[in-house]
């Protein structure tokens, strides 16, 4: 059962490191910030949003910022 357990565990850190992975990773914490954004004084966590500006443009600042735009395309 360990070796299942461990096996599992270096297939997601291989795909955490990998391209794939980091894409991933920065898409989810560009639409989380844009999300976060949204929400109204006095709920909004501008610390949260801080923070993960902070992780985004200093540690997950593989792809340009349009990457990740999510808008409809015309039909």
């Amino acid at each position: 059962m360990n070796d299942v357990i461990n096996e599992k565990r270096e297939m997601a850190e291989n795909l955490m490191y990998s391209l794939r992975g980091r894409y991933l990773i920065e898409r989810a914490v560009v639409v989380l910030i844009r999300e976060l954004n949204q929400v109204q004084l006095p709920f909004k966590e501008v610390s949260d949003i801080a923070d993960l500006t902070l992780i985004r443009t200093q540690l997950l600042n593989t792809f340009p910022d349009g990457t990740f735009d999510m808008e409809k395309p015309d039909a």
